[in-house]
């Protein structure tokens, strides 16, 4: 590795989409969808989708719809429909080397979707996994963030995300959390305010020390 960095942690707190797996296709097609449905305009509305609960987005676009059923609707067809929804390079690797009590999943889509998605591309899912079910305030909000770390009895300190979104990379400093960035779906400098920024998961090696922490070598950028 040219720029071998060391970070050393308590646990890792994974955003899924961007950083575990990849549904662009299959959200996009379903956002656009359902824009057209009630004759919004698409662009604006991805724009403000990624990182962000269904509902919300719906709350922003379509103030005059049902967001409460318009959002379970559209979760209900997202699990049915994974076309298009794709493991990222390193991720299984990665998530296989972390002990249970040592990671945890925070995101933004509801909790079925969640293990949808992890299922249909092999991915396990960890013993805690926070999703929008769970928390009142989705990303840039640190709430999810902060009830992962509550959950593992760790303190935000201790914690690493690793993340790919401007959202989320706010949501974890929000918190206290260190922030590993990954350049999935974002340029470098609209992630600029990480601790760490790696080109993907495949540059990290996982080691675990004798104190119980967890060591990484990341190659960063």
């Amino acid at each position: 590795m040219k720029n071998a960095t060391t970070i050393s942690c308590s646990a890792i707190l994974f955003d899924m989409d961007g950083v575990l797996l990849d549904s662009t296709p299959a959200v996009e097609r379903h956002w656009r969808e359902w824009s057209d449905k009630h004759g919004l305009e698409y662009e604006k509305l991805i724009a403000i989708a990624h990182g962000r609960p269904s509902k919300e987005t719906m709350q922003v676009m379509a103030p005059h719809l049902d967001a409460s059923k318009e959002a379970a609707d559209y979760e209900k067809y997202e699990c049915e429909d994974l076309l298009g929804v794709h493991p990222i390079a390193g991720a299984s690797l990665f998530t296989n080397q972390l002990p249970s009590e040592k990671w945890a999943i925070v995101t933004s889509c509801g909790h079925k979707l969640a293990l949808a998605r992890l299922s249909h591309v092999n991915l396990k899912a960890p013993d805690v996994l926070i999703s929008a079910d769970h928390v009142t305030q989705g990303k840039p909000h640190p709430e999810g963030y902060l009830a992962a770390a509550k959950t593992l009895g760790l303190s935000p300190s201790d914690c690493l995300v690793v993340e790919d979104s401007p959202n989320g990379l706010k949501a974890a400093l929000e918190a206290g959390m260190r922030c590993l960035a990954v350049l999935t779906t974002h340029e470098k400098e609209q992630l600029a305010g990480a601790t760490h920024i790696v080109q993907t998961l495949e540059s990290v090696l996982v080691q675990e020390s004798t104190n119980g922490k967890i060591t990484l070598i990341a190659d960063v950028i």
